[in-house]
């Protein structure tokens, strides 16, 4: 019998990416924010016991900032998303849900970190860091909740507006300059490499609550460019719009390839993947918009 799954966000980057990979492996549902409020703490209960839920995954996030609206709502919002979910997870197999590697504190380098770095340093920085960290204590502590933390994700149905190798991707189609704000160090992993993981704790025990899911290769954002003028194979110009080096944000995947092995995409591969799915759609970007991007 296959699994029963809710998975949250499936309109979004990820959750997309998730519902069409993986529907027909389980049976999944994934009711869209105006079919399903999950603020609403009532209805979320409805909906669980009505299609008779075995798992979560949790990929939808509350992000009034992103929409210029109201960022002081995402906090509690995202908190509230989470916990309503959580409150039932005495009736679920597992919760899966993405942490972020914003736990580790982005104020400092997050430099190519460990599972047994979390706590070193608490993350003020900004809500969504704080509300990932305080999610993942709660993870840690219970029994079937599970956090795969993610670094940088990169792949199709992200906004290619604001998402760094999409934007470079649709900008080299057109022929316009590959910008950077900052050069940085990063770890990128494709979408793609997160499905085998999902499926490895969702039919299985797993013996952490909590996994850095990356590549463990840092990469500069130069090199990044270079790899999309490449695969374009146009001669464009790579401007780094502001000065020095903005800090580094890298993970070590350790945990979970000890316990499941991992099998990766190599970059490459993956832009030039990323960049044919752009040159398939590209009556959807919208020039006068790309060439604002930075």
């Amino acid at each position: 019998m296959l699994k029963r799954i809710f998975l949250t966000g499936g309109n979004g980057f990820i959750g997309r990416n998730i519902r069409e990979k993986l529907d027909g492996k389980y049976t999944i549902f994934s009711p869209s924010s105006w079919e399903l409020d999950l603020l609403d703490r009532e209805a979320v209960t409805k909906y669980l016991k009505q299609n008779k839920i075995s798992d979560v995954i949790h990929s939808a996030v509350y992000n009034q900032k992103r929409r210029g609206k109201n960022p002081d709502a995402d906090f509690s919002s995202n908190m509230k998303m989470f916990f309503h979910l959580a409150e039932h997870s005495h009736n679920l197999d597992k919760i899966i849900y993405f942490g972020s590697g914003a736990e580790f504190d982005k104020s400092f380098p997050i430099h190519r970190v460990t599972e047994q770095d979390f706590g070193q340093k608490i993350p003020l920085l900004n809500d969504y860091g704080l509300s990932k960290y305080l999610i993942n204590l709660q993870a840690r502590q219970s029994e079937n909740i599970y956090n795969l933390r993610l670094f940088g994700v990169y792949g199709p149905h992200e906004d290619w507006r604001t998402c760094f190798i999409s934007n470079l991707c649709c900008k080299a189609i057109y022929g316009l300059p590959l910008t950077i704000r900052q050069e940085c160090v990063f770890d990128f992993l494709c979408v793609d490499d997160l499905m085998q993981p999902i499926c490895d704790l969702l039919d299985s025990t797993p013996l952490h609550h909590d996994y850095n899911l990356c590549t463990g290769k840092p990469v500069h954002l130069t090199e990044i460019a270079e790899i999309v003028r490449e695969i374009s194979g146009k001669d464009l110009e790579i401007q780094i719009l502001n000065p020095g080096e903005n800090l580094e944000y890298t993970g070590l995947p350790e945990r979970f390839e000890k316990e499941y092995g991992l099998t990766m995409t190599g970059l490459q591969q993956g832009i030039e993947r990323l960049y044919h799915f752009y040159e398939n759609c590209v009556d959807k970007i919208d020039f006068e918009i790309l060439k604002q991007t930075r």
